[in-house]
């Protein structure tokens, strides 16, 4: 729980002007990928920030589904994309899974 909300705040930090963004023709999209936030190296995240964006900028979090089993972070690339280009700051995160040495539903909760 300490690591998820960790991962939010930096999230938030991250779409709320730590690039020292203004709303400027300076200020273009960005995405960042594969971004760190745990030990282990399927804890990471992507970003993609809009253009134009302020401290005042949305953001959404996209948690891939699988049943703490599969999927990635890359599925949602293309929703991702969609709402940055809508004017949100959109984040997708990977986890580890119930199913994979240095898993298990206490690790799940840490992440």
């Amino acid at each position: 729980m300490k690591r998820f909300i960790f991962v939010l705040t930096v999230i938030l930090i991250a779409s709320a002007g730590v690039y020292n963004c203004k709303n400027s023709p300076e200020n273009s999209s960005q995405e960042l990928i594969g971004i760190q936030y745990g030990s282990d190296p399927i804890n990471s995240f992507d970003i993609s920030l809009p253009a134009g964006r302020t401290n005042q900028t949305p953001v959404i979090i996209l948690i891939h589904g699988g049943a703490w089993t599969g999927g990635d972070k890359s599925d949602f690339n293309y929703l991702r994309r969609f709402f940055c280009k809508k004017g949100f700051a959109v984040a997708s995160v990977n986890y580890r899974f119930a199913n994979t040495r240095g898993g298990g539903f206490g690790h799940i909760i840490d992440d």
